[in-house]
């Protein structure tokens, strides 16, 4: 392995794999670090690696010869004690460099439990010995085709109000990636966060107005009560603390605390973000197969 390595850890998840994905098409020394409990098989990750936040042998193995580390720790109430595992093992293993992913909420919704959780893991990166770049995403554009979807009679039923969020596209989050990496290879400062937004903030109205000018559909979207909402989530399966998260943010967006804007990625990329319509467009197969589907 390379000194010049780069070890993307959360390989497999929306970001890393976008990351992977890019830094291979670069021709960059890229490997994959693959959550030690996941299938090992993904054909796409050529060049992979075990990794698991509570073998720390397994993990120093995973670093050794690494120079910069992209950091993408899945939510969880574990977050801070996995990055005391990464920065525990970077000192080890003496790497001098990395990119974190984190969220706009540190900054736009700082007493949540998830925005908390999130300060908390990059202090732990921040007060390391590394010289590194913490990015701030919005919400991601690919939630549109992930976790938001229409039900037979074309209706997004969601507790957003009429809040405004601003949506980036995950494809810009792993162009800034790679950006601040090679910013890293110049900056003096030792640690520098980058806010990344896309363009423009909508309503989940709007978003489903651009859906439907787009694809030529009808989609409609239905505001429902938080109450509703939870008991959706709650009937998922999904674990409390998920649920408490997940109620505090549609929280905020109800209040559009997410409704915010930032120079950050074009000044670190010095590229134009996707916009929302550029996103429907390029993934309008999806969303009129979708409407298709549901309008039979």
């Amino acid at each position: 392995m390379s000194e010049a390595s780069i070890l993307v850890l959360g390989a497999t998840g929306n970001v890393g794999s976008e990351v992977i994905k890019q830094l291979t098409v670069a021709n960059q020394p890229v490997i994959a670090g693959i959550y030690n409990k996941l299938s090992q098989s993904d054909d796409r990750l050529t060049n992979s690696l075990p990794v698991d936040y509570n073998d720390l042998d397994l993990l120093c193995r995973a670093f050794s010869g690494v120079g910069t580390l992209v950091v993408i720790i899945p939510d969880s109430p574990e977050m801070e004690l996995h990055a005391q595992a990464i920065v525990r093992c970077a000192s080890e293993c003496h790497i001098a460099r990395y990119v974190l992913i984190s969220g706009a909420g540190v900054t736009l919704a700082p007493t949540n439990v998830l925005s908390q959780r999130l300060r908390a893991m990059e202090q732990q990166f921040v007060q390391s010995n590394m010289k590194g770049v913490i990015l701030r995403p919005t919400f991601f554009m690919q939630n549109l085709i992930n976790h938001f979807t229409a039900n037979e009679l074309g209706e997004y039923h969601l507790a957003m109000g009429a809040g405004k969020v601003n949506y980036i596209d995950v494809r810009d989050v792993a162009k800034a990636v790679i950006s601040a990496i090679g910013w890293l290879s110049w900056q003096l400062s030792k640690s520098t966060v980058f806010h990344l937004t896309g363009s423009e903030s909508y309503t989940f109205s709007e978003v489903v107005g651009v859906l439907n000018e787009v694809c030529n559909s009808d989609f409609t979207y239905i505001d429902m009560p938080l109450s509703d909402q939870i008991t959706l989530l709650e009937k998922a399966g999904l674990p409390n603390w998920r649920v408490e998260m997940m109620t505090e943010v549609f929280m905020s967006i109800r209040k559009s605390s997410y409704d915010f804007w930032s120079e950050d990625f074009e000044r670190l990329t010095e590229a134009k973000p996707v916009s929302l319509k550029e996103f429907v467009a390029a993934d309008k197969t999806y969303f009129r197969t979708n409407y298709q589907l549901n309008h039979k």
